[in-house]
């Protein structure tokens, strides 16, 4: 099959989804699927180019930002599904209300080749237009990657049958500590300047989203303030914010950890926190999981959590909130623990009870590690999705 995944970004512009298609794409390839990549326009990168083996176009037409003639948007998509061949068009999170052209003229790209459509949903629907989006196309397929946003897409006209749950999932080898290189580690520990032998703790999170706002719906803020209540209870630790970000953004990360670094020292904690002057990158992640005892997700909205995978895939213990889908990943008193979103009390409480417990982050670490080989590999989800589209034909 000739298969090709839409979305707004791509790599080297990282996030859930970007980091979801890369993985997908390298396994479909592995099945001996054709997988082509269309996004939207990102600075410094070239129209087409080839990452990972994977054939990626940006075009102005995917753009969020620049307006463009629908009837030319439409005939460049529809060129471009019929000169490459695509016999799927799986298109993720068009159902966004910012850009109802982009989505009409991917659909009716579809319909003029007849090649089936596939709408694959990543976040929470939470108003009427994505509803209206939805409800106003005859999707061949609908994907909602967890139960949580199963629930709040409204079926209306669709058929029950046409929405599948397919979870996302992580290249689990990649996480395998024996095949981090080590020239990783080495560089992380510079970058991080770890000076005492301590209990390291990590929050993976990007800083801004993909507008360059804070993320605030991730918790990082709750994450210091927990941090600073375990400091005044006599326990001593690295806290870790990753800032994954892309340099597209760099000045405005830059201001958003000037913040963060002073609200760590109005509560006190600056010494243990650790935010990286300069964003980490992707490759560095399962380094920096190795080193890490514990891995903290505070997210006050969280739609699925990848880097709960990587976590659990890293062997180690994962805190996180009862928020979104979360609690369909991390198993409580399993695979980690859950708390209220917001809570730093029960944050902290939570924190204390591992950092005091090796034998039990040991335990959760392998239980996770269990957990995501069995239910969320690529592997996996690829053969899950393969059969998807095999229906489809």
């Amino acid at each position: 099959m000739n298969i090709c995944l839409v979305y707004w970004y791509y790599l080297p512009n990282y996030g859930g989804i970007q980091t979801l298609m890369q993985t997908l794409a390298i396994e479909l390839k592995k099945y001996n699927h054709n997988v082509f990549i269309l996004c939207g326009p990102h600075k410094g990168t070239p129209n087409h180019e080839m990452i990972d083996g994977i054939n990626v176009a940006r075009t102005i037409y995917l753009s969020r930002t620049t307006k463009t003639s629908q009837k030319k948007r439409i005939e460049y998509i529809s060129s471009y599904i019929k000169r490459n061949k695509i016999n799927i068009l799986h298109i993720n999170n068009f159902q966004r209300p910012h850009a109802p052209r982009h989505t009409e003229a991917l659909y009716n790209s579809a319909l003029k080749n007849k090649i089936p459509v596939v709408l694959h949903i990543h976040i929470p629907i939470t108003n009427k237009k994505e509803i209206g989006l939805i409800n106003k196309y005859d999707w061949d397929n609908i994907i909602s990657i967890s139960k949580f946003i199963s629930k709040g897409i409204l079926v209306g006209k669709q058929k029950k049958k046409k929405i599948k749950l397919l979870p996302n999932c992580i290249d689990t080898k990649r996480f395998n500590k024996n095949l981090i290189p080590k020239e990783h580690k080495k560089r992380l520990k510079q970058i991080l300047n770890l000076k005492k032998r301590k209990p390291i703790v990590i929050m993976p999170t990007r800083l801004l989203n993909s507008k360059g706002q804070f993320e605030e719906r991730k918790g990082i803020k709750e994450f210091i303030k927990a941090l600073a209540l375990t400091k005044n209870k006599g326990l001593d630790f690295y806290g870790v914010i990753t800032a994954l970000e892309h340099e597209s953004f760099s000045k405005k990360s830059k201001d958003t950890k000037k913040l963060l670094i002073n609200l760590s020292k109005k509560l006190g904690v600056e010494k243990n926190i650790i935010i990286p002057k300069k964003d980490l990158k992707q490759k560095l992640m399962p380094a920096l999981y190795s080193l890490s005892d514990i891995v903290i997700i505070p997210s006050i909205n969280e739609a699925f959590g990848i880097v709960a995978l990587e976590a659990m895939a890293s062997g180690k213990p994962i805190i996180g909130t009862t928020s979104g889908a979360l609690p369909e990943i991390i198993k409580h008193k399993k695979t980690g623990l859950l708390t209220k979103p917001r809570s730093v009390s029960s944050l902290s409480n939570a924190l204390i009870k591992l950092l005091k417990n090796k034998k039990l982050r040991i335990k959760y670490g392998k239980n996770g590690k269990k957990r995501v080989k069995e239910k969320y590999s690529s592997k996996r989800i690829t053969k899950d999705l393969i059969n998807i589209y095999r229906k489809l034909k």
